[in-house]
């Protein structure tokens, strides 16, 4: 019988593409614009660092972590509802909100690379993200048009996106209730790609063209090129209102935090509940889970409240430090625990380490049926 698999998906997915970790991020963008290559918005990023600098005294109190994007994303969201942050005004703290938003953008915008082959002009996917997608394209042709496979990813970037595009797989963010016909891809945090339209407040999504993505391929003279997906954003029109959408992407930390931007995802933390219900394989590629990612541990905990009975869950993760696999021990429950399995080691490379497992192989590429 023929089982759901979902992958979930985290940073570490992205680290072959030139994606930075969330650990490794703010030291990414302090690079880039040391390089000048963030000059357009040089303010923002300088905004950024001088307020972490400020602050590191004001948090001697507490253990937040601001070498971390995500803490520091989040504590800026969280200091624009409360309207406090160290000596800063209302008016600052929202400068700042829009200020790591920026570089939150533009760091990934120059750092995720799509190989770009100049002899014929084609753009190929980032390292890494072409394995899984063929994997997954194998998985809905033996499976006779069902689609078994669906993708919950922590990333703003779309690296995922595109290679779904270019492998010629449909796929649905389920920013709509009623979801569409193709692989459900849950972006949980907000994409790049992801607007909002200003008048009635819609988050909807600028879909990339391959003519688009061509556009920005042939503007590169090398091996590589980025993909600024944002710019799009400002070109789509809202089907409610007829008018275009902010330029500012839709993307949030992983707080609780009761914003626009939150609201505007329910329905795709809705799917990502169903799905996770559903999920008899649940597989997890480079994402390490946290401490501060209460989110992720709730819709856990929710999701899988169901009859689907899970025959394995199984992440793939550096595990540089030693911890992350005693996370996600804690996170599941003992009706799983034997199901558990930790592959410690490079998240893009994960195709190889599922090869070994020959049980799953099958079920990932013949029909997804065990033998």
């Amino acid at each position: 019988m023929a089982q759901k698999i979902v992958f979930v998906l985290g940073a570490g997915a992205s680290a072959q593409a030139g994606g930075p970790l969330m650990s490794t991020f703010l030291d990414r963008a302090r690079d880039l614009l040391a390089a000048g290559a963030v000059a357009d918005r040089k303010d923002d990023f300088e905004r950024v660092f001088k307020a972490l600098v400020r602050l590191r005294d004001v948090f001697f109190k507490s253990g937040l972590d601001l070498d971390n994007i995500e803490s520091v994303f989040a504590a800026f969201e969280m200091a624009g509802t409360i309207g406090k942050l160290g000596g800063y005004s209302v008016e600052e703290i929202a400068d700042l909100a829009r200020s790591i938003r920026v570089l939150i953008v533009r760091t990934l915008d120059e750092s995720i690379k799509y190989a770009h082959n100049l002899t014929d002009n084609m753009a190929a996917p980032p390292v890494g993200y072409d394995s899984l997608v063929n994997l997954i394209k194998r998985v809905n042709q033996r499976a006779s048009g069902e689609l078994l496979c669906s993708l919950l990813t922590f990333n703003y970037d779309i690296a995922l996106d595109y290679a779904l595009m270019h492998a010629g797989i449909p796929h649905d963010y389920c920013l709509e209730p009623s979801a569409g016909s193709g692989t459900k891809l849950l972006k949980l945090h907000g994409s790049l790609n992801w607007g909002k339209c200003p008048q009635c407040k819609k988050t909807m999504a600028a879909d990339l063209s391959m003519d688009a993505v061509l556009r920005y391929a042939s503007g590169s003279s090398s091996s590589t090129f980025t993909l600024p997906a944002a710019r799009e954003i400002a070109q789509v029109k809202c089907g409610n209102c007829s008018i275009y959408l902010s330029s500012e992407p839709v993307i949030v930390p992983p707080t609780w935090d009761k914003t626009e931007g939150h609201n505007g995802l329910a329905n795709v933390w809705k799917q990502a509940a169903i799905e996770l219900g559903q999920a008899e394989n649940i597989i997890c590629i480079g994402y390490s889970l946290p401490e501060s990612d209460l989110f992720f541990r709730y819709l856990f905990a929710l999701g899988t409240i169901g009859d689907a009975h899970v025959r394995r869950f199984w992440v793939f993760d550096p595990d540089a430090e030693g911890v992350v696999e005693q996370r996600y021990r804690k996170l599941i429950g003992r009706g799983i625990e034997r199901r558990f399995k930790f592959f410690k080691g490079d998240a893009g490379k994960f195709v190889t380490a599922l090869k070994r497992d020959n049980e799953l192989w099958k079920l990932l590429t013949e029909y997804a049926e065990c033998t």
